[in-house]
């Protein structure tokens, strides 16, 4: 049997990494079943200066290349049901040495279409709003999705911790309610999750400790203006600071507008109060969004004064982009930040950037960042980070997408 599930995964990863080399997928349908394999990768090389702590004299430059395989493999069991998986391989940092045994499984779920719902039942990936709560994290979870004319609606099961020890408890799942209302060119969406956590004491007595999640987020056009807001709030004894009992918060939006075909202007104002940290996908600038950005030193909410409860981190950026082909795009971002209130850190920070199109489905871009910081450090050098990233991929949405 293992020897079988090998030769499997090699068919698997060969027919995948062909895929993305060529900018090709491999669909075999008939009679609503089928199998649909695509795949992604992406290199990139990193260098960052002055991140720690603003300090040149402190030597914290770093510099590294590293790579991401993925691979996507759906079973089309017929028009109604669908089962999707998504694996991770070859990914680590460029050292030398060889990535063997690394094969991660990060989405495997079943879609079913039945009783007038869609259900997502497994590991899969959970994405909602704008970014500014969470964006593409793994989460083992069962949810139900309907439609009411436009407005689309449900709820979600899910499984944070287990704890199977008999005098355990330590478990923590969450319940939650969402609809989607668009009107026109405006979407208002709406999510209340309530979290019930068991900390354990080993005997075996409920010791529960509530809290819940709020967000609600916006998109939309007005005249020529596309819009984004979104307001996310943690609550209950889970979430609010130890000491001063203050839920965090964060909130943010953003305006843009294009002038041209070839310019567009943006602005956007975000804030993040009381520990909230917002999800690795958000970023609003070059230094922020982890998950997203090459050049990204930090998520944004994340303090240098992380010690003071009640700290809070915002942003104003105005950001413009110039289209100077089909395959080449510019863009720079100015802005003016204050990474913690309460120890007056403030920091000017200035973008550029670029992509360009290399092949079918692959695309470079470069970044360059520069955080110039008051009251950060004894000499407040600048904190610079630049980088470069080649991606390829070819993605085909399932039924059932959300």
């Amino acid at each position: 049997m293992k020897k079988i599930f090998g030769v499997v995964l090699i068919a698997a990863l060969v027919l995948g990494m062909a895929g993305v080399a060529m900018a090709a997928h491999l669909e075999v349908t008939g009679n609503g079943a089928g199998v649909r394999l695509t795949g992604e990768f992406r290199v990139r090389g990193i260098n960052t200066n002055n991140a720690t702590d603003a300090d040149a004299d402190v030597d914290d430059r770093q510099a590294w290349i590293d790579q991401r395989y993925r691979l996507m493999l759906d079973a089309l069991v017929g028009d109604d049901v669908e089962v999707k998986t998504r694996f991770t391989a070859a990914s680590g940092m460029w050292d030398g040495t060889a990535s063997t045994g690394t094969w991660a499984v990060d989405h495997a779920y079943l879609v079913l279409k039945a009783f007038d719902s869609t259900f997502y039942i497994g590991r899969q990936p959970a994405s909602w709003g704008n970014k500014l709560l969470v964006w593409g994290a793994i989460k083992d979870r069962f949810k139900v999705v309907r439609k009411a004319g436009d407005i689309t609606y449900g709820g979600f099961y899910q499984k944070d911790r287990e704890d199977l020890a008999p005098t355990g408890g330590n478990d923590q799942d969450e319940f939650a309610a969402f609809i989607i209302i668009p009107a026109g060119d405006h979407k208002v969406s709406l999510l209340y999750v309530m979290v019930k956590d068991r900390a354990g004491t080993g005997t075996g007595t409920d010791d529960s400790t509530d809290g819940a999640l709020m967000d609600v987020s916006y998109k939309g056009k007005v005249g020529p203006a596309s819009l984004m807001a979104e307001f996310a709030t943690k609550t209950g004894d889970l979430f609010e600071t130890a000491v001063d009992e203050n839920a965090p918060t964060a909130f943010f939006i953003a305006a843009g507008m294009d002038l041209s075909d070839a310019i567009a202007l943006s602005i956007a104002y975000a804030s993040a109060a009381n520990t909230y940290v917002a999800d690795g996908d958000f970023a609003p600038t070059l230094a922020f969004g982890t998950d997203v950005n090459p050049t990204a030193i930090q998520n944004f909410g994340d303090s240098y004064n992380a010690s003071v409860e009640d700290d809070t981190v915002s942003a104003v950026v105005v950001g413009a982009k110039y289209k100077a082909s089909d395959a080449l795009t510019a863009g720079l971002n100015v802005a003016s930040a204050t990474l913690s209130d309460d120890a007056e850190v403030t920091a000017t920070e200035v973008d550029v950037y670029a992509t360009y199109n290399l092949a079918t489905n692959t695309t470079l871009w470069l970044g360059y960042m520069h955080l110039m910081t008051t009251d950060m450090s004894a000499n407040d050098d600048p904190i610079t980070s630049a980088a470069w990233q080649i991606k390829t991929s070819r993605i085909h949405p399932g039924i059932g997408a959300l």
